[in-house]
């Protein structure tokens, strides 16, 4: 039997094993801590959209990554940006997302609509208007089974929608206006 199939079938039994044996308090807890908290900033632009190109763009998310992130005292929380890029190029997209002064944790570039990143978050989990430029704000959090020092399987249990900013003139009000948002809400429990 190859290796890497053995690993498998014996990370998903141990996962298996795990998840029935919650049954005290400080197992429980001990679960809880190997949970990761995570607010997701998505930016979804085009290099074929001039809106998209324009430096605005970019600042408005900037200033809207840094609203977040000022706020972000609390370290169960981490915050990861994702980059998609929808145009028909792979180097221009990639280009793009560079150039950004907020540089992405992961970015999905190219393939118009039918990009893994658009379909996701546009057209299948939270549905939306497909437009760019547009900034979905979502609350994610991730439960980790962990074998000594090792990550075994990691899964998402929950996603939420917190925002969806479709258009620039979205995105500009939600930046000039960040003062009013309270940001703090996005790590409460």
């Amino acid at each position: 039997m190859n290796k890497n199939i053995l690993f498998q079938f014996l990370s998903l039994t141990i996962a298996i094993v795990f998840s029935g044996c919650f049954e005290t308090e400080s197992a429980k807890d001990l679960y809880q801590k190997n949970s990761k908290n995570e607010i997701v900033l998505i930016y979804i632009g085009s290099t074929t959209c001039s809106v998209c190109l324009d430096d605005s763009n970019k600042r408005y998310f900037e200033m809207i990554y840094n609203g977040i992130e000022d706020v972000n005292d609390d370290s169960r929380y981490s915050v990861k940006k994702i980059g998609i890029s929808i145009g028909n190029n792979r180097y221009e997209d990639f280009s793009f997302l560079n150039e950004f002064s907020v540089p992405f944790d992961e970015i999905s570039i190219s393939h118009d609509n039918f990009n893994t990143g658009m379909i996701r978050y546009v057209f299948d989990n939270f549905k939306g208007e497909p437009v760019v430029p547009q900034v979905i704000i979502l609350k994610r959090i991730y439960h980790q089974n962990i074998i000594g020092d090792s990550p075994v399987n990691t899964s998402i249990e929950s996603e939420n929608l917190l925002y969806r900013l479709v258009g620039l003139p979205s995105m500009e009000r939600f930046a000039d206006n960040s003062n009013q948002i309270n940001y703090a809400n996005f790590f409460v429990e």
